[in-house]
């Protein structure tokens, strides 16, 4: 998360932790148009409609007053959906047991590295998958540039 989602991160947390919601991302969509902030959430029961409206309603107050967006904006609430990054490490606890795909910086190189597997266990620096062919994989959090479940129908 960059450090203007980090700053709204920091505003809008404790107002969704009383609503039973939990921030997954912060998005700025700064088109020709204007800026537009999105804000990913979850609730373990799913989000409902009436969820995005009180996450607005509560919300947007604060994020005028705060002014971290000198021109006008936008807000948009949702869900980040069934295929959604997998950006906190509670999305990874959530995600135990099921196979996901990560693009890290490797350690080595300067590349970005690609891999999946099943997320066999998260701890606060690191995540490890156990992978069909190359067995165990350790990959610290912090190198993780994205990381999404592997859907399976």
């Amino acid at each position: 998360m960059d450090q203007f989602g980090a700053s709204v991160s920091d505003l809008v947390i404790p107002l969704l932790e009383d609503l039973g919601i939990e921030l997954v991302d912060v998005e700025l969509d700064d088109s020709k148009n204007g800026k537009t902030v999105r804000l990913l959430i979850h609730k373990s029961q799913g989000v409902t409609l009436g969820d995005c409206q009180q996450v607005i309603e509560s919300t947007r107050p604060i994020l005028d007053v705060c002014g971290l967006i000198k021109h006008s904006w936008d807000l948009e609430v949702a869900s980040p959906g069934l295929d959604r990054p997998i950006v906190t490490k509670a999305d990874f606890r959530r995600n135990l047991g099921r196979t996901i795909e990560i693009r890290f910086q490797s350690d080595s190189e300067e590349k970005i590295k690609k891999t999946n597997g099943v997320l066999k266990r998260v701890d606060s620096k690191k995540v490890t998958l156990q992978h069909s062919s190359d067995g165990v994989i350790q990959i610290s959090i912090s190198k993780v540039k994205q990381a999404t479940a592997k859907l399976t129908w």
